[in-house]
C-alpha cells in the first residue's frame, strides 16, 4: 500500500491536484468500529466507510480553501 500511496502522491504533485491521505483514517476507523462495519470485502466501502472517507475529503477540501 506504501508504494501505491507514494506514486499517487507523485501524480498528484505532477498534475498539481491535492493528494488527501485516507489510508490511516480508514484503518483507525477499523480499529475502532470493526473491519465489517467499514467494508463488506477489503475493498469495497459500507455506508459507515464512505461517511467517514466522505468527511475526511471534505475537511482536507475545506481547510485548504480556508488557507488560500
Amino acid at each position: 500500500m506504501e508504494q501505491e500511496s507514494f506514486v499517487i502522491r507523485r501524480l498528484a504533485a505532477l498534475y498539481k491536484a491535492e493528494f488527501v491521505p485516507l489510508q490511516d483514517v480508514l484503518d483507525r476507523a477499523a480499529e475502532q468500529y470493526g473491519i465489517r462495519e467499514m467494508t463488506v470485502d477489503g475493498i469495497h466501502l459500507t455506508g459507515r466507510g464512505d461517511r467517514i472517507l466522505a468527511e475526511q475529503w471534505y475537511r482536507s477540501f475545506t481547510d485548504q480553501a480556508v488557507k488560500t
